[in-house]
């Protein structure tokens, strides 16, 4: 049953989620989105005349960002005519990273850190869930309503596949000629009742001053900055907040920035082509879309978010990913810690719906 407090019918008439839902019924390509600022979700479908533009940037840097133009689904297209989304669109399943082989990778890091290779290196992991008998809908419902300042996504897009999350992380906002971008980095488990360490002070200060070195590379000069936390579930993150004057056309240049400002080290390291180098040779599985950016540019604005919090629907069902921000004081257990908190974020709305 969809609730109407989260999903009440739309300017045009009709529920967001039951439309959704039907699409996936028939097949169809779409993407749902509810940005924190917005009142409500909205459905997209490719659309080459479309109004919009969707870009969907992978992880890795050599991947080239996918663009697809899109329009408002108003419940009136045929159809047949809209964008098919079948099973073969999916991608083909993961290995699960195991605690040996996250313990083996992370000593590996911890090497290359303290001998000074490296700064900083996000580590990933994946991990499967059992079969369940939720559906994307009642997922992506669950998220809407518990994850009310998180940017709700659910993709079935080719050629990246299907996914679904609530990320807490804006890599680029722009509208009335402000642009707003996060430095979002190490966390505590809500209930833990300790102050933040040095570790985790000093992981968020090296995302905040990349942010800051790419601004001045732009040509952007002033800034305002607001340090706070980020309260997401169990998650608490140290968060620095960064806004400033970006003029009438900065919409237009939206993809360029955002093309910039990835990978943050965040989601990546420090030195960037160092822990770069690192993930790629180290990392047993393909990040795909996790820790990349999913855009939308619309006519006066321009909402961009790193694709954390996520899950994936492959052939071999549903596969959450999630990382960490190592240092050289970092600990192994930890850091395991860390991201089974960060994939129950999104497992738990599965779980809850099909116990």
């Amino acid at each position: 049953m969809i609730r109407n407090s989260i999903d009440s019918p739309n300017p045009q008439g009709f529920s967001v989620l039951g439309a959704a839902q039907l699409l996936e019924t028939h097949s169809k390509a779409f993407a749902l989105l509810r940005f924190p600022n917005d009142p409500q979700a909205r459905l997209f479908v490719p659309d080459s005349k479309g109004a919009c533009v969707l870009r969907l940037r992978p992880f890795a840097p050599e991947r080239r960002v996918v663009e697809i133009r899109c329009s408002i689904f108003d419940g009136e297209s045929t159809l047949s005519q809209l964008e098919a989304f079948e099973d073969s669109n999916r991608n083909q399943a993961q290995a699960e990273t195991s605690f040996a082989s996250y313990f083996e990778r992370g000593l590996d890091a911890l090497n290359a850190l303290k001998t000074g290779q490296i700064e900083k290196v996000v580590i990933s992991r994946i991990r499967s869930m059992e079969q369940s008998a939720a559906q994307g809908v009642q997922v992506v419902e669950r998220l809407l309503e518990s994850r009310r300042d998180d940017a709700v996504f659910w993709l079935r897009l080719k050629p990246l596949g299907e996914w679904i999350g609530a990320s807490p992380e804006r890599l680029l906002i722009v509208e009335s000629g402000l642009a707003q971008t996060d430095a979002l980095a190490g966390t505590l488990a809500r209930d833990s009742n300790r102050a933040w360490t040095d570790k985790e002070v000093r992981e968020q200060e090296l995302v905040a001053e990349d942010i800051r070195s790419k601004l001045r590379s732009m040509g952007f000069e002033s800034w305002t900055e607001t340090t706070s936390e980020r309260v997401q579930a169990k998650l608490v993150h140290r968060l620095t907040s960064f806004e400033w004057s970006a003029g009438a056309s900065a919409v237009a240049h939206s993809g360029e920035w955002a093309d910039r400002m990835h990978p943050t080290p965040a989601v990546a390291g420090l030195p960037l082509d160092s822990a770069l180098a690192w993930i790629d040779r180290s990392e047993a599985h393909d990040r795909r879309l996790y820790a990349g950016f999913v855009q939308l540019i619309e006519a006066d604005r321009s909402n961009a978010f790193v694709a954390l919090r996520c899950a994936e629907h492959t052939r071999g069902g549903w596969q959450a990913y999630a990382g960490g921000g190592w240092t050289s004081d970092s600990a192994v257990e930890a850091e395991w810690s860390e991201t089974e908190l960060k994939t129950e974020l999104i497992l738990n709305s599965f779980e809850s719906i099909s116990a």
